[in-house]
C-alpha cells in the first residue's frame, strides 16, 4: 500500500521507517523535498520512500498520516482536496481542548481515524517489549478507514484495540498524557508502552 505522511520530523520518519520494514511505501512531505536534510532523509529509508511537498503527499495516496504539531492542522487542510480520504491522526493536545480529530472532521470531508498517539514515536518500527506487542488504540466513525488503519497497525506488529468511535479520540489523548507523565516525569523513559489484558 501507498501511504502519505504530512511531516518528516522523528514522528513521520518513523511511521515511514515501520511501514517501510512491513512492505509498504510512504511519500514524507516537506517544504523543500529536493533539500540536502530530506534527501538524506529519504536515502535512509530506502528504495520505498520519497518526498513531496504537503499536497504532492496529500495526493500520493488515499490514506494519508499527520505526524505534525496538532495547530499545523490548520494551514495543511487548505491544500489540495481531501475528499474521502483515510485520514490517521497521530497528533496530540494535551488539556481541556477539543480533539484535534474532531476538528479535521469538521474542517474537511475525509474520514478520520485517531491512531499512533499513544506510544513514543521510536517504538513504532519495534512495538514489541519483552515479546510482548504493544496496543495500539484506534478511534474513528467510518468502517471502512478504521478497517484500513486497522491492517497497517498489525501490519507493523502492535496488537491492535477498537476504542469506538471519534469521540473516543479525546481519551485517547488523555493516555498520550498519561504515557508522557510515565515516561517523563516518573522517570520510566520512552521506551514504555500500554497493553490492554482480556480475561
Amino acid at each position: 500500500m501507498k501511504i502519505g505522511i504530512l511531516g518528516a520530523g522523528l514522528v513521520g520518519t518513523n511511521l515511514a521507517k515501520a511501514l517501510i520494514n512491513a512492505g509498504h511505501e510512504v511519500m514524507l512531505s516537506s517544504r523543500e523535498p529536493d533539500g540536502e536534510r530530506m534527501q538524506k532523509t529519504i536515502a535512509g529509508l530506502g528504495a520505498n520512500a520519497r518526498a513531496g511537498m504537503v499536497e504532492d503527499t496529500l495526493n500520493y495516496s488515499n490514506v494519508v498520516a499527520i505526524a505534525l504539531d496538532w495547530d499545523a492542522i490548520y494551514d495543511v487542510v487548505k491544500v489540495g482536496d481531501w475528499t474521502d480520504k483515510i485520514v490517521i491522526d497521530m497528533t496530540n493536545r494535551f488539556g481541556d481542548h477539543e480533539s484535534p480529530a474532531h476538528e479535521l472532521a469538521t474542517l474537511t470531508k475525509a474520514h478520520i481515524v485517531k491512531a499512533f498517539n499513544t506510544i513514543g514515536a521510536e517504538n513504532y518500527p519495534n512495538p514489541t517489549f519483552g515479546g510482548i506487542p504493544a496496543t495500539m488504540f484506534i478511534a474513528g466513525d467510518n468502517t471502512q478507514a478504521k478497517h484500513t488503519v486497522a491492517e497497517l497497525v498489525r501490519a507493523i506488529g502492535f496488537d491492535l484495540v477498537d476504542a469506538g468511535d471519534l469521540q473516543a479520540a479525546h481519551h485517547l489523548e488523555n493516555l498520550a498524557a498519561f504515557w508522557a507523565h510515565l515516561a517523563f516525569r516518573a522517570g520510566h523513559g520512552r521506551a514504555i508502552a500500554f497493553k490492554l489484558l482480556h480475561r
